[in-house]
């Protein structure tokens, strides 16, 4: 059923645009304003109090799917949750806009969609935009599989709290010291995902180049996970760019990410077959 689910809410992610009421970040900036207006507990809350608020949501759902103990209603919901974590359409229409800019030459539109890009993936202005193309491919489709194969469905909801909280400053206006709690808590959780996905992208790719940078990578905890996978992604892809195509790099390190989802897809099924997960 985890296999099946998966493949159900990808393949809708990919073929149908999902309207902004099918994101966790619609839902997320719901849920903070009327926690916060119902209970003053949550108002200017502790950094501790403000990751309680945010889980919540994924707390909630985790004793209601225990309480109904159903398959069919772990199926369905699972594949609700999964979409609305998994939901990159803002992300998706920036990157069509920047391989229409690079192919039309126009400078100044790359720009502006390179720009929307690092936004959404929460990296500095300076960060190559294949970096940040990566990181969104990362946060919203690998990190949610690992995460909801590994918890089900309150695992990978609760990431998608965390990660809309993070990544919508503007939405969620808390204090300073609270996101950075949220930024702490998310670098632990995208910690052993993002090595498998390293290591997903080395066994797709050039291995015997990338596997240095893999090795590197399972033990850096200084260094930012976004910089890290992108470095065994440029391993892995072992091939140069065309120095006239702007969307040269961020195409085929973009196909590297979507190879290893079928990777990993065949990895699940294994792991279905022999009963370890179901």
């Amino acid at each position: 059923m985890t296999l099946i689910a998966l493949l159900v809410a990808l393949s809708i992610e990919r073929l149908y645009p999902l309207p902004a009421v099918w994101s966790i970040d619609f839902y997320m900036q719901r849920w903070m304003n009327w926690s916060q207006a119902k209970f003053s507990y949550f108002n200017s809350p502790a950094p501790w109090q403000l990751i309680l608020q945010v889980l919540l949501p994924a707390v909630i759902a985790w004793l209601l799917f225990s309480w109904l103990d159903s398959g069919l209603v772990q199926f369905i919901g699972g594949i609700i949750v999964l979409l609305l974590v998994m939901n990159a359409g803002p992300e998706r229409i920036a990157y069509k806009q920047l391989l229409r800019a690079a192919m039309r030459a126009d400078e100044q539109g790359y720009q502006q969609a390179a720009q929307q890009l690092r936004g959404y993936a929460h990296l500095p202005d300076d960060t190559p935009v294949e970096r940040a193309v990566v990181w969104l491919n990362f946060v919203h489709f690998l990190a949610p599989i690992f995460f909801f194969v590994t918890f089900g469905v309150a695992g990978v909801l609760a990431y998608g709290c965390l990660r809309s909280v993070y990544r919508n400053p503007d939405v969620h206006p808390v204090a300073e010291q609270g996101r950075a709690q949220v930024e702490r808590v998310l670098w632990a959780l995208n910690f052993i995902p993002a090595r498998f996905a390293a290591l997903g992208a080395a066994l797709v790719g050039h291995f015997n180049h990338a596997l240095p940078a893999v090795i590197a990578m399972a033990t850096n905890t200084q260094d930012d996970n976004p910089e890290l996978l992108h470095r065994v992604v440029i391993k892995a892809e072992g091939q140069p760019h065309h120095p006239d195509d702007r969307s040269d790099a961020v195409t085929h390190q973009l196909n590297l990410m979507k190879r290893q989802h079928l990777f990993w897809f065949v990895v699940i099924a294994v792991l279905t077959l022999t009963g370890t997960i179901v």
